[in-house]
């Protein structure tokens, strides 16, 4: 069982090898795989033998994103020895980080380390920290006040994320991008789940992608969201994000009790509400004429002239795909009160733990 398991591993790692070689046309031999049953390297490249090895530790504790950029890792190791012919370089000097820029290692693997980055908020991002603590402040309040109050908290904490946004591309402050992947689905993605990306994309600044991950654990795929960005507004979306699947499944029992509707039109509902939401957003980015004109959110704008966080993406994903959504049963009369509700959605609740909230949500230990 032991070894059935570490080969269905090795057959994993190796598909996800050739996905990355293939997605930038890359040259690489695949490499013979092994699993390491060591706990002080998190992989590791041979280059005499094609032999690439991944940490079985690595495999077990961690989400199978943070494994695939230790195979990057060793990837880019491979890189410099079988392409670039360098053998004679400090492990990971220059001819290495050229190698992971081309196979979109993550900034925080790039280095020699035998444990992985932090997940925690680093003490340089302190101004941004203060940032979040205006908004979550905001958010606080929204949860407490009355309807029309909570609406103002929101539309405040929207302007001051918006304008340090916005401050952050005209000073060309230097930023750390990342990314967190949200599982949401076995094997499909629901249709309103698709609804809540545009709204975060659209008014959150981060992109957004439908991916499918591997879990080790059981051996299957699963669908996850991955939000993009900077940490502070990944947390933020993210927040946003957990916030409207959650609160769902609660306005829809409220309605269902009231209305005595079946079970069947939960998902007109669900699309009313988010669409509602959506109208909402929406109606705040038209206060500005040049927005009102264009048709283009302030988060779309700055999404446009974030040039390296569009590097980071595509460094990530080179290449994408545009999926058409099926089209759905919609039951009216639950979708139209899902808009009414949605319209007076306000988020809330704090974005942060006493353990923070910048990091990767699959967990890490």
């Amino acid at each position: 069982m032991k070894n059935n398991r570490e080969r269905t591993w090795c057959i994993q790692l190796i598909e996800n090898f050739e996905t990355i070689i293939r997605e930038r046309a890359l040259s690489l031999e695949t490499p013979c795989m092994e699993i390491l049953s060591s706990d002080k390297k998190l992989g590791n490249w041979a280059s005499a033998t094609k032999t690439m090895g991944i940490s079985k530790t690595l495999i077990e504790d961690y989400s199978w994103d943070v494994v695939i950029e230790i195979l990057r890792h060793e990837m880019a190791h491979q890189y410099v020895s079988e392409v670039l012919k360098c053998t004679q370089v400090m492990p990971h000097g220059n001819e290495y980080q050229r190698a992971c820029s081309i196979l979109g290692v993550h900034p925080d693997y790039r280095g020699a380390s035998t444990a992985c980055p932090p997940v925690t908020p680093r003490p340089a991002e302190e101004k941004a920290h203060a940032q979040l603590a205006k908004v979550e402040k905001l958010l606080a309040l929204a949860e407490s006040a009355e309807e029309h109050e909570a609406s103002a908290a929101m539309a405040k904490a929207n302007r001051l994320i918006a304008r340090y946004n916005l401050q952050l591309i005209a000073d060309k402050t230097p930023q750390k991008y990342d990314y967190i992947q949200i599982k949401v689905g076995n094997k499909q993605v629901p249709a309103w789940i698709k609804s809540i990306t545009v709204i975060i994309k659209e008014h959150f600044f981060v992109n957004t992608i439908i991916i499918s991950q591997y879990d080790a654990k059981t051996d299957s795929t699963f669908k996850a969201v991955e939000l993009i960005g900077n940490r502070e507004n990944i947390s933020i979306a993210a927040h946003v994000f957990h916030f409207l699947c959650a609160r769902l499944p609660l306005l829809w029992n409220n309605f269902q009790k009231e209305s005595a509707v079946q079970a069947r039109e939960r998902r007109s509902y669900y699309l009313g509400v988010i669409r509602g939401f959506k109208e909402k957003m929406d109606a705040g980015e038209k206060s500005h004429p040049f927005l009102a004109e264009t048709g283009l959110t302030t988060s779309a704008l700055i999404l446009a002239q974030d040039q390296e966080l569009q590097k980071f993406f595509i460094q990530r994903y080179p290449q994408t795909k545009l999926c058409r959504t099926k089209a759905t049963k919609i039951y009216t009369a639950s979708y139209n009160s899902g808009i009414g509700v949605g319209k007076k959605l306000t988020v809330h609740r704090p974005i942060t733990n006493s353990q923070g909230n910048l990091g990767h949500l699959l967990p890490r230990p």
